[in-house]
């Protein structure tokens, strides 16, 4: 309960840092309330996932400075946070303009490459190693 109160309390702290643990806490508690967020949708047959999408809206920037924080801990700069958005904004006139085209499939594999070498990054030992 410690960790979830501690990354709200930090939410506008871009210039921290956040251990491992911390981080990787958050992100199960995070996932396990997406989840149930994404079933209340589908049981009560909600349009537009409206929970999820509020859930979302709340989380996102205290998960935001959280992975910023984490990236400054692992000795990185927080702007690799941006590599995944450059991926959606090469593919996007693309994918909009037309929702068949070919370029689906690679789009889905680069993000997916990238989404991994983020989590890498985030998984990364601290830099600084005293307690």
């Amino acid at each position: 309960m410690n960790i979830v109160l501690n990354v709200f309390r930090h939410t506008f702290d871009y210039k921290g840092k956040t251990n491992r643990e911390e981080a990787v806490v958050f992100w199960y508690i995070y996932g396990f309330f997406m989840l149930i967020a994404y079933l209340i949708d589908m049981h009560f047959q909600i349009k537009n996932h409206m929970v999820t999408i509020i859930y979302n809206l709340l989380l996102f920037l205290p998960s935001l400075s959280l992975a910023v924080r984490r990236l400054h801990d692992a000795g990185k700069s927080g702007w690799w946070i941006v590599a995944p958005l450059l991926v959606l904004l090469l593919f996007a006139p693309f994918l909009f303009s037309n929702p068949n085209s070919v370029l689906i499939l690679p789009f889905i594999i680069i993000e997916g490459i990238v989404s991994v070498f983020m989590m890498y990054l985030y998984l990364l030992p601290s830099k600084d190693m005293t307690p």
